[in-house]
């Protein structure tokens, strides 16, 4: 017997052969159908696809025999893959090679055999399709054509089934998002899979239903929202495939499931379902649809391939340091498909050097079970020399008997364009940053600037009050006081705003009693209520607790705005304001008021920023525009929502809600009154550091009220000389003032001082909160922001005084 010889190629030619994962794969029809055919066309009793091993002929199908191998060195096929034409023993009895093989002589007795070489694309001959007999014969020429047309239809079968194969696995690879829809709030929930899916940023929140019908293209948003309407009315589950509008993205394919939730009853109450972007899919599909119209044409299977330019496939046999690139993958750094080389070496030696190492690393952990994938982002080189950006993504998808994996397939997609955006976001977002960091520090300045004659103004003003007796000039002062605090609300105004535009407004939560917070704001807008003739009432529900925990500020705020609102615009009549319990720790609080009303065209815009009922509204009553959008942002910020209702000339009603916190603590610790009477001021040594005349002379002028003649230094260093030369009780201490500032001359008074130094009191025109933290931060023992008045002088002085 002559052994089957061994093809000078043979290592390549079994590569070739594990290439397409078929050895030891279970029957399929599609082959079955082939050896079927070929024993009829020739009339034999055997028909097999045999494929040629290291060591064996193993039989993809086999028709009129039960054995799946044999041996390889007693193979016929052995010997028919030396040659390209069909490879015929008419009598192996007779023939020198055959007729003492175990294969002839026994079962199955082959003594007529007839094999075709299946040779693939690249000339490797992987196995034959034959035909066996039990006694002589031949075969015409029809036949051996026939044979021949079959062997070729196996070896596309083969390129079909691995594209098919790589196309499940990426299929496999995709990514599930999740979705919810109520039907009596049509309200949508996404995961965040769906926000990446439709390329929303999550923090704009999830769009409703009519916004989510404008993202699906117009051609196929008949089908979907007839598919949904079925799901509602009927509860039928759906399953549609249609494309979409990816924000900023071109337009994608998305497949939707869906069904119906139901309550107790039986009743339809909202949607379930999932959503998978499959645009690539599609894509694979339509390459698929024409690969077949191909065939039909010309009875070729064309390899299928994923192709696109943006994604590619490698399959990388690890053992064997060997890795199959498709064209998409050499169309991404402009190779020449052809003449790739299949080596693991053609993708490391193209990977960028600096991102080489952090590829192994995350290669490894995935091979040794620290991570569910492999996935990593680098950059690749270009024929041309440019840095490609590439996400390589795989999965292990062969395993050894002992479960070390053997092979990992995966994809590569071109982000050069995504990373080039992701870097243009972070450079937009660094230019936002220094954008809003000076726009901080302007307003800081803005308002330091303005603070400080606006400190000159007022606190004259406080000090004339005592000298003037004419009833006019008495008058003219009081004028002038209230455009000092009305300018000084819109300065405050405007504030507010900014640091909630920047995100920089932080709720500080403590026990407070609603009840009394309403009582002392009905209290403070009674007098100028009587004044203009209106009736001013309050109401509050006995169901409300004692104390609640929240912003007791910013409470104080909305309300405020809301009854001075409500006051400036009601000529005559009633102002009112109702506070409620409701469910889940939720306050109602109501302002109405019997006013002028407002129209509906101007409801609409209402609480939008520097907005107005009308531009007469500012001629008439002054207002930034400011305030009622204020009030919508600290009531959102408090978990809650505003709202109005009005009619023209009958007045209007604003409804807002906050969500309070349970009370931390029974009662509101009630700090330790002081009589302002057993503290005589004189009796203290104070100095007062500050470098503006102006308020030089209104801290002088409210110090001397108070019975308190006080040292003057202009500056910090000013301040430590006189502390070298007369012991103090308090320092009154500007922050910002040439030589040394306030901060710098605080450090070095407790340094050189300790627990022995004077108390030092901050008096600054910067009142923003990283101001007021920096001056505690540095030292400092209290805060007083200007325009200052004696009422704040006084409090401080007899806080730190009193002992």
């Amino acid at each position: 017997m002559k052994k089957a010889p061994t093809p000078e190629n043979d290592q390549q030619r079994i590569g070739a052969l594990n290439t397409y994962r078929v050895l030891d794969t279970m029957p399929e029809d599609r082959f079955d159908n082939i050896t079927k055919i070929a024993a009829q066309l020739t009339d034999c009793p055997i028909s097999l696809i045999s494929l040629i091993d290291r060591d064996r002929q193993w039989f993809k199908s086999r028709f009129g025999l039960e054995a799946t191998e044999t041996p390889r060195d007693i193979s016929y096929c052995g010997h028919a893959i030396m040659g390209d034409d069909i490879f015929i023993v008419e009598d192996a009895t007779e023939d020198e090679r055959f007729k003492d093989n175990p294969l002839c002589i026994e079962a199955p007795n082959v003594v007529f055999y007839a094999g075709v070489p299946l040779i693939n694309k690249a000339g490797y001959k992987l196995g034959t399709l034959c035909v066996i007999d039990h006694k002589t014969r031949k075969i015409d020429d029809k036949q051996i054509e026939s044979l021949k047309l079959l062997a070729q239809q196996v070896v596309e079968l083969f390129e079909l089934r691995l594209s098919e194969l790589d196309y499940k696995e990426v299929c496999e690879a995709g990514e599930i998002a999740h979705w919810f829809f109520d039907l009596a709030s049509q309200t949508i929930i996404w995961s965040e899979k769906m926000f990446e899916i439709f390329n929303v940023d999550p923090k704009e929140g999830e769009p409703d239903f009519e916004a989510f019908q404008s993202m699906i293209f117009p051609e196929d948003r008949h089908k979907l929202l007839g598919a949904i309407g079925l799901c509602i009315q009927e509860g039928v589950p759906y399953k549609v495939e249609h494309r979409f509008f990816s924000k900023g993205r071109s337009i994608r394919w998305l497949e939707g499931q869906g069904e119906a939730i139901r309550d107790k009853r039986g009743n339809i109450i909202a949607l379930n379902g999932v959503s998978q972007d499959i645009t690539d899919k599609k894509q694979k599909e339509l390459d698929l649809a024409q690969s077949k119209k191909e065939l039909n044409d010309s009875n070729t299977y064309l390899q299928l391939a994923m192709e696109g330019g943006d994604l590619g496939i490698w399959d990388w046999f690890i053992d064997e340091d060997r890795v199959k690139f498709d064209e998409g993958w050499a169309k991404i750094l402009g190779l020449e498909f052809a003449t790739m080389k299949m080596e693991f070496s053609t993708w490391q030696e193209r990977v960028h050097p600096d991102d080489l190492e952090s590829c192994f690393i995350d290669i490894n952990n995935y091979l040794e079970g620290k991570t569910e994938s492999y996935e990593n982002i680098h950059r690749m080189k270009h024929v041309d020399g440019h840095w490609v950006y590439t996400q390589g993504k795989a999965k292990i998808s062969a395993r050894d008997d002992n479960g070390k994996p053997t092979r990992l397939t995966g994809t590569q997609l071109d982000m050069t364009a995504i990373k080039t955006q992701e870097l243009e976001l972070i450079k937009e977002k660094e230019r936002a940053l220094e954008a809003e960091k000076a726009k901080s520090l302007f307003l800081a300045n803005m308002s330091h600037e303005i603070r400080t004659p606006m400190n000159g103004i007022i606190g004259m003003t406080q000090l004339l009050e005592d000298s003037l007796t004419v009833k006019e000039d008495l008058e003219k002062l009081d004028i002038i006081q209230n455009s000092s605090k009305a300018l000084l609300t819109i300065i405050n105004d405007i504030l507010d705003f900014s640091k909630i535009e920047a995100g920089k407004l932080e709720l500080e939560y403590r026990n407070f009693s609603i009840k009394s917070l309403v009582e002392n704001q009905v209290k403070l807008f009674s007098t100028l209520a009587i004044e203009k003739g209106i009736e001013i009432s309050s109401h509050i529900s006995r169901d409300i607790p004692d104390l609640i925990n929240l912003d007791e500020v910013r409470v104080k705020q909305v309300i405020n705005n809301l009854l001075s609102n409500a006051i400036k615009f009601t000529k005559k009549g009633v102002v009112s304001i109702n506070v409620s319990n409701l469910e889940n720790n939720k306050l109602q609080i109501t302002v109405k008021d019997s006013g002028v009303g407002i129209d509906k065209v101007a409801l609409e815009k209402l609480f939008q920023d520097f907005t107005q009922a009308d531009n007469s509204t500012t001629r008439r009553f002054g207002g930034t525009g400011l305030g009622l959008s204020i009030c919508k942002k600290l009531v959102e910020s408090m978990g809650g929502e505003i709202s109005v209702e009005s009619i023209v000339g009958q007045g209007a009603e604003f409804t807002f809600t906050i969500k309070y916190k349970e009370a931390t603590q029974s009662k509101i610790k009630v700090p330790q009154k002081i009589d302002s009477k057993d503290i005589v001021f004189s009796d203290f040594k104070i100095l007062l550091v500050e470098d503006n005349l102006v308020n030089q002379k209104v801290a002088s002028g409210f110090l001397k009220k108070l019975g308190i003649v006080a040292d003057l230094a202009v500056n910090g260093q000013e301040c430590l000389s006189a502390l070298e030369n007369k012991t103090y009780d308090l320092v009154i201490m500007d922050c910002h003032m040439p030589v040394m500032d306030g901060y710098e001359a605080t450090k070095k008074i407790i340094e050189k001082y300790g627990n022995n130094k004077p108390k030092i009191v901050a008096l600054t025109a910067s009142t923003m909160k990283e101001d007021v933290e920096h001056c505690f931060e540095v030292g400092m023992d209290d805060f007083i922001s200007k325009p200052v008045t004696i009422d704040t002088l006084n409090k401080v002085l007899q806080k730190h005084l009193s002992k």
